[in-house]
């Protein structure tokens, strides 16, 4: 059985951080001129009653402290009973509040969204769509999917799948990408140009053949490392504005491809 309670956050124009912390559920972030979150938490129980009563015993974090952080959480008497309850976090924000997320399985999602994002999450997928600013994200199973356009993106997991489009406009991010175990997939337009290096163990290929100039110039061979550096999008003396991208990865695919249709 299940029951559901709605919380909305009183914002306040000091907040420079909004953290959600949300164990389970999904945590949808979109772009807004003033900073609003509302929180649905569905509890469940063997009965209706119980249900019930677990979302009437629900109450938000108080966050008191004038240090520009507003946090974003549930509480109950029996901490143990959180683990029944599923959380459906909608922020929407400006550019001048950074957005951070702390969650073991939730599904975070971002449409849009144009200021500095924070995910540290073990299991949920990450999927962010950016139209500005920068994102971190740290994985230790989910799946990270980063687009659209954005100043800089760092990707630390340890076995999800990575997945970074490079935007098609005139942007350069960096792209930093740190694995152990999960496959990187990296998307790029046809007209763009990227200063390339990767340093990979036990990966699988380094697929090249979209890099004009490419080389091993190093490798370690007491643990098996190698280095790798190329230029993607034509020569280093030509005139474009160009990205950075950095890799480390211990055991997965790294793939470099052109986006469809560009």
């Amino acid at each position: 059985m299940e029951s559901t309670r709605s919380f909305t956050i009183a914002a306040s124009a000091k907040d420079l951080v909004l953290e959600v912390r949300a164990a389970n559920g999904d945590v949808t972030i979109t772009h807004a001129d003033a900073l609003m979150c509302e929180v649905t938490a569905a509890a469940r129980g063997t009965t209706q009653a119980q249900a019930q009563q677990l979302a009437t015993d629900l109450r938000l974090v108080a966050d008191d402290d004038d240090d520009g952080v507003r946090v974003v959480a549930l509480q109950h008497q029996n901490a143990a009973e959180l683990e029944s309850v599923s959380l459906r976090v909608t922020v929407a924000a400006p550019p001048e509040v950074a957005v951070r997320v702390l969650t073991r399985t939730a599904a975070v999602i971002v449409h849009g969204y144009r200021g500095r994002l924070s995910v540290d999450t073990d299991s949920g997928d990450v999927t962010a769509r950016l139209d500005g600013g920068a994102a971190e994200i740290r994985s230790r199973s989910g799946g990270v999917r980063i687009c659209g356009t954005y100043g800089s993106a760092q990707v630390q997991a340890d076995a999800g799948a990575v997945q970074v489009v490079l935007p098609a406009d005139a942007s350069a991010p960096r792209v930093d990408v740190q694995t152990q175990a999960g496959d990187i997939t990296l998307e790029l337009p046809h007209d763009s140009k990227v200063e390339f290096t990767a340093r990979v163990r036990n990966t699988r290929s380094v697929p090249c053949e979209l890099v004009a100039a490419w080389s091993e110039y190093g490798a370690d061979a007491g643990d098996r490392w190698r280095s790798y550096r190329g230029m993607i999008g034509g020569p280093a003396e030509a005139v474009m504005v160009k990205s950075t991208v950095n890799i480390v990865s211990d055991t997965g695919r790294v793939t470099l491809r052109c986006l469809p249709g560009s």
